[in-house]
């Protein structure tokens, strides 16, 4: 769930900043500005695919790559 709503937090960045792009009228303020946002997208976006991988990568190698690094559960 926490994924979803970092790729919708994501999808949302990038939206904005694109938005912000296309109306900026060649004001190099607003340009810079949306810039910005869809550069910091973009590393957000490098962050989550980066631990995604991280955490595969620890699964496969120390729990045997059953997908048991991703269940959560509470008093076993």
């Amino acid at each position: 769930m926490a994924s979803a709503l970092i790729v919708l937090a994501l999808f949302i960045m990038f939206v904005i900043g694109s938005f912000n792009y296309l109306t900026s009228l060649g004001n190099p303020e607003k340009i810079k500005k949306a810039q910005g946002t869809l550069k910091y997208a973009l590393i957000g976006f490098i962050f989550f695919i980066s631990s995604f991988l991280i955490l595969n990568i620890i699964d496969i190698l120390f729990l045997g790559g059953k997908g048991k690094i991703f269940e959560f559960k509470i008093g076993e």
